[in-house]
C-alpha cells in the first residue's frame, strides 16, 4: 500500500504531500529509500538523503558503463553551450560525458566520490579526482571553470 506523505523537496523546499515513485532497501544498510518527485521543480530526491562517499564502494557494485552518447541530457548541454573552456563534472563516475564534452572541445575536469571509477576515467586519460568535495574544491582557484555539470547528483545531497 502506497503511503502519501508530506515531504520537502531537496531543491526548491517546497512542501508537498506526495506518494513516493520509488522505494528501495538498501542492501549493506538496511535502510529503506523512497524516491519523489517534486512537482514544483521537478527535481528527484530520496528520504532519507544522503550517504556518504565510502558507501558507493560498499554497497553499489562496480557495473558497466553506461553508453553516454546515447543520453540525451549530454546532448542538451553539449548543443545549448558552446565550448567557453573549462567543465568540471561533479559525479562524473567513469567519465562518460568527460569524454564526450572533450571531444566537443571542452577542457574537463571531473569529480567523484568512488575511487573506483574514477580510476576508470584515469586509465581512460580525463582529469578526473576522488577526493573530500571540500578539499577538491579549495584547491582550484576561483573562476576556474566556465560551466559546471551535476548529471543524477543532486538527489544524493542532503541540503543542495
Amino acid at each position: 500500500m502506497t503511503r502519501v506523505e508530506t515531504v520537502r523537496c531537496a531543491a526548491c523546499a517546497v512542501e508537498s504531500a506526495l506518494e513516493p515513485v520509488e522505494r528501495h532497501r538498501d542492501p549493506a544498510s538496511g535502510t529503506d529509500y523512497r524516491l519523489f518527485a517534486c512537482p514544483a521543480c521537478g527535481v528527484a530526491f530520496a528520504q532519507p538523503a544522503a550517504v556518504d562517499a565510502s558507501w558507493y564502494e560498499q554497497a553499489v557494485p562496480l557495473e558497466e558503463p553506461g553508453v553516454p552518447w546515447k543520453d540525451r541530457r549530454f546532448h542538451a548541454f553539449l548543443a545549448d553551450a558552446p565550448p567557453a573552456g573549462k567543465l568540471l563534472d561533479v559525479g562524473c563516475g567513469e567519465g562518460g560525458f568527460l569524454k564526450l564534452a572533450r571531444d566537443r572541445g571542452w577542457d574537463c575536469v571531473g569529480f567523484d566520490h568512488d575511487r573506483r571509477k574514477i580510476a576508470l576515467a584515469r586509465e581512460a586519460g580525463l582529469d578526473a579526482h576522488a577526493e573530500d568535495w571540500e578539499a577538491f574544491s579549495r584547491s582550484r582557484p576561483d573562476g576556474e571553470f566556465a560551466a559546471v555539470t551535476l548529471f543524477d547528483v543532486l538527489e544524493h545531497v542532503p541540503d543542495p
